[in-house]
């Protein structure tokens, strides 16, 4: 929760005092999306590419080598968004953020291990942890998206596509999470958001 001119958001968009408990299933899916869109995912893009005005015009540059804020802001999305889709509760991280990179780009799950470790231990725990990505792992706006050399262990990222990746990526989730069908998926998530964010808003 952000304290603001003495006013408490839950959001980018909402003020504590505009919910009404208890929360309906839709109100936590809507405060979730606004949370992590507002706090992490519009804020790395302005980064990135410049902000942008009501009506979507970029009015202004973006910030020189504002690339390794990008993954600093964005590298929690991929644990956490694996343990709300699996209702996990625990404090395991390297699973679940192996998880998360596989749920955000499918197509390395058809490719080595060895690119999962060295995006956990080379991109985030290199941040994390020492400041810095390890050896061997560089971001560049020049990839597609990811690149990786077998022979030398390599990993590119690029971080404009990972803004991308993971934007389209929550609202797919929210889409699901908003479909009464999908009773196990709302299930996992209320029980994730029940345990993490609730507490915080109450």
């Amino acid at each position: 929760m952000a304290k603001i001119a003495g006013e408490h958001w839950v959001s980018a968009k909402r003020k504590k005092d505009a919910l009404s408990f208890p929360l309906t299933v839709e109100a936590k899916i809507d405060l979730f999306e606004e949370r992590i869109q507002g706090w992490q995912i519009s804020i790395a893009d302005q980064c990135y590419r410049g902000v942008l005005d009501n009506t979507g015009n970029r009015i202004s540059s973006s910030i020189p080598h504002s690339g390794f804020g990008v993954l600093y802001m964005l590298l929690s999305y991929f644990e956490m968004i694996a343990k709300y889709e699996a209702g996990d509760l625990s404090e395991v991280s390297a699973i679940w953020f192996k998880e998360g990179i596989k749920s955000v780009y499918p197509e390395l799950t058809t490719r080595t291990e060895r690119i999962l470790v060295k995006f956990y231990k080379g991109a985030r725990c290199g941040l994390y942890h020492a400041g810095l990505t390890s050896k061997y792992v560089f971001i560049s706006g020049d990839v597609a998206s990811i690149e990786f050399d077998s022979i030398s262990g390599m990993l590119v990222i690029n971080p404009g596509d990972m803004i991308d990746r993971v934007a389209n990526h929550l609202k797919i989730y929210c889409q699901q999470l908003r479909d009464p069908a999908q009773t196990l998926l709302r299930s996992n998530f209320e029980k994730k958001f029940d345990a993490d964010i609730l507490p915080q808003i109450q």
